[in-house]
This record gives structure tokens, sequence and C-alpha cells, in this order.
């Protein structure tokens, strides 16, 4: 309860209170249920993750997407389009490259860091002002929605399956995790939200827009950093054969993005990324570890389950 209240309060980073939280956790229970976040595999997908995300931009290729976006958006043969129609268009490919950038960069927080110069520049194509804001939160919001949708995704479902893991619970592969969840909790969130972008950022339809006519090409870093993250897609999808944990797919993306000669960035490069989260996710598996360890989770699901009427329909018990 005390570390929630620093967390919630936010006197000092979470990374602090995290780093305060398992002192505490050692000094008062022991020092292996302290550090026993730093021995689950999620943590060290987020370290990875953060580093290939950053490897990703340093390589130009965050920036060649952008152009991508525009290219794709917009027709060739059209200098000018109604405002309204080049914003559902460029709203609309926007939302896809989102949901697909979901499955190479496993990690919500750097996929935001990553977009959101891309969308402002994005945005200028318009003059109407609730246009421009529609183009930059839109895709932000979702791939944000979308990651409970998609197992490397979202910090929340690595944690919580982290947790899981920790407490003995059944693991949970990438490949069902998400054909199950995808479908609604992925696809179907992305689609509700660029309809609510649509609806409240639509410009009126009597202004018309200019749109580019040239496009930057990929170049040989940038094509080679996109097939380093397809390698660590093809990694995850195919866990359920070879059984490694997503970890290994991030892993590999950046040691592939750090061999002289093909990859696309050095350690300096990478040097810069902020890795100070992992104490606030160390700690929290060591609370989450503690609780169950201690007997309080038991004990409080117990007190829940008391107060459900047993008798009931199954809908309501649910």
């Amino acid at each position: 309860v005390f570390c929630i209240a620093l967390w919630i309060a936010t006197p000092v980073p979470p990374a602090v209170t995290g780093m305060l939280c398992l002192g505490l956790i050692g000094v008062v229970f022991s020092t292996e249920l302290a550090l026993t976040g730093f021995q689950s595999p999620t943590i060290w997908l987020v370290v990875f993750g953060l580093l290939l995300g950053e490897a990703a931009r340093t390589s130009g290729l965050a920036g060649w997407g952008g152009t991508r976006i525009e290219s794709l958006a917009f027709p060739s043969d059209a200098d000018e389009l109604s405002e309204r129609r080049a914003f559902s268009r460029l709203l609309g490919v926007s939302a896809v490259a989102a949901v697909g950038l979901a499955f190479l960069i496993p990690s919500a927080l750097v996929r935001i860091l990553m977009m959101a110069p891309i969308l402002q520049k994005l945005s200028t194509t318009f003059d109407n002002e609730r246009a421009r804001i529609g183009i930059f939160l839109g895709p932000l919001l979702v791939t944000f929605y979308a990651a409970p949708g998609i197992f490397t995704a979202g910090l929340p479902n690595i944690i919580t399956t982290g947790i899981a893991d920790s407490v003995g619970a059944t693991s949970v592969s990438w490949t069902a995790w998400t054909l199950q969840m995808f479908p609604l909790m992925g696809l179907g969130r992305a689609a509700l939200v660029t309809a609510i972008i649509y609806r409240l950022y639509r410009p009126p339809t009597a202004a018309s827009v200019s749109v580019p006519t040239s496009y930057s090409r990929m170049t040989s870093t940038q094509r080679r950093m996109f097939g380093f993250l397809l390698v660590g897609v093809l990694i995850w999808i195919t866990d359920g054969v070879h059984g490694l944990h997503p970890l290994f797919g991030a892993l590999v993306v950046v040691l592939l993005a750090l061999i002289p000669g093909i990859g696309v960035a050095s350690l300096d490069d990478l040097s810069d990324v902020d890795l100070s989260i992992i104490f606030f996710i160390g700690a929290v598996f060591a609370i989450g570890t503690g609780l169950s360890e201690t007997g309080f989770a038991e004990a409080a699901a117990n007190e829940l389950l008391t107060i459900i009427p047993t008798a009931a329909p199954l809908w309501l018990v649910l």
C-alpha cells in the first residue's frame, strides 16, 4: 500500500519507488523474493523491446514510415482532395500502420515515442485545427488500445503473464494469446477508436488540401532494419514449434541490429535508452509473488468469494 501510494502521488519517479520497494521486500522478507522479477524472462523482453525501438528510430525506418503512409493514403494522380476525404484516407492508413507497428515493436510507450513526431508532421497537411488534432491523436490511441490483442504489444500483457508464470499458473504462448485476443481486443478496438476519432475530428467538406506528390524511397539501412523486425515476428509466431519465450525474438532483432557490417546501430546509439522502468516492473513482480507466498492473495480471493451468490444465475456469478 505504501508503494502504491507513492506510485499514485508520484513525489518521486516510479523507478525510484520501485527501488525502494525492492529494498523493503529484501530487508523484511528475503533477497530472493525481492529479486524474483529479474529472474523472469518478461522483464528482459521489456529491456530488449526498448532497445529494439531505439534501433528502429536510429535506422531511419520510423521516418520513412511517415512518407510511406502518405504515399498509400493519397492518390498519385491527385494534386488536391477535399479536407474530409483526405482526412479519412490519412486517418485510415495511419490507423492500419499503428496496428501493424504493434506487431513489430513490443512496447506501446516506444511506439508512441516513435510515432508522435511522424504524426505531427502528417497533421500539417491540414489547416483545420481539429483535423490536425485528429490525425495526431487517432493512431496513437489505436496503437495503445489495440495492444491487449497482441501478446508483445503491451506491458500489461507481459506483466500479467509473467506474474502468472511466477506463481505456477499455465503459461500462454504468443500465438495462443494473439489468436484469442486480436479479433476483438485488437482489431475491434482499433476500428472503434478510429471511428470515434473520425466522428469527433472530421473537418468540413468545403475546403480542399494539397497532397504530396513525391516520396522518399527506403534506404538499404531501413530495409535491413525492417527485415530484422520481420525475423523477430517470425520467431514470435512460431513459438508453438520451438517453445522459446518472446524475449528471444526481441533479442535476435537487437543482436542483428548491432552486428558490424550488416547492423543499423551501435551500442553508443542505444546508450540513451532509459531502462529505469525495469525497477518498476521488478517491484511489481516482487509484490505479486510476495502476496501469493504470504497467503494474502488466497485470503483475499476467499474473502471475495464469500460475497458471490452461488445460487444465482451463471451470468451473475461471472
